[in-house]
């Protein structure tokens, strides 16, 4: 069996967003947002499918096909972390329900922990605190993550060894380069790599 966690620049089905709504984070510029999000995806739609999570119904998508809308509360919009994680599996795409607990029990996740069940409920779940943006793969079985996240203690008490080994189970990675250093001030993610540096192609990463 053969498992590989996908790169970021590969072909992909949907990008899945989950859309503001007025108590999320972005309570204090919501209209602004919002107009930022309407843009966003109209830019996307013109290349590939849009899966939009909402609490409430969204007219302005109705005649859009390429925009498929969810009813779903979120407690927040981190769609990147709270999300699935896909991966191929013998060349067919399984989607991974990890753990969601916003970044070490900061804030309550109950319900976008909820979400991969319910709109996926084919996926796999696992009993592992990990976001999407604490992650990036090469797509050749090497993995790039920042230990003050993945390691750290306010999400399960883990180690290298332990990672290592439900990556290669889980995701077929063969390697992971863990980052020591990088932090950003106010950042809830505890350094999440996708803020520090990344795989731009299967041997190259940009910081």
């Amino acid at each position: 069996m053969h498992k590989r966690l996908k790169a970021e620049w590969e072909q992909q089905a949907y990008i899945q967003l989950i859309y503001p709504f007025i108590q999320s984070d972005w309570s204090c510029c919501y209209d602004e947002v919002c107009q930022y999000y309407d843009q966003l995806i109209k830019i996307i739609t013109k290349k590939e499918k849009v899966m939009l999570i909402s609490s409430k119904p969204l007219e302005q998508f109705k005649n859009n096909s390429f925009v498929q809308i969810i009813p779903y509360i979120n407690n927040d919009t981190w769609a990147r972390d709270t999300s699935c994680i896909t991966i191929e599996d013998n060349l067919n795409i399984k989607l991974l329900n990890f753990t969601f607990d916003a970044w070490g029990k900061k804030f309550d996740a109950s319900l976008d922990n909820a979400m991969n069940e319910y709109i996926n409920p084919e996926s796999k779940k696992i009993d592992f605190v990990l976001e999407g943006g604490s992650i990036d793969s090469n797509g050749d079985g090497i993995v790039l993550c920042s230990k003050k996240s993945v390691l750290n203690k306010n999400r399960q008490k883990t180690s290298i060894k332990e990672v290592k080994k439900l990556f290669k189970q889980e995701m077929g990675v063969d390697k992971i380069l863990f980052l020591n250093n990088g932090s950003l001030s106010g950042d809830d993610t505890d350094s999440h790599i996708d803020t520090l540096c990344r795989f731009v192609n299967k041997n190259t990463i940009i910081y």
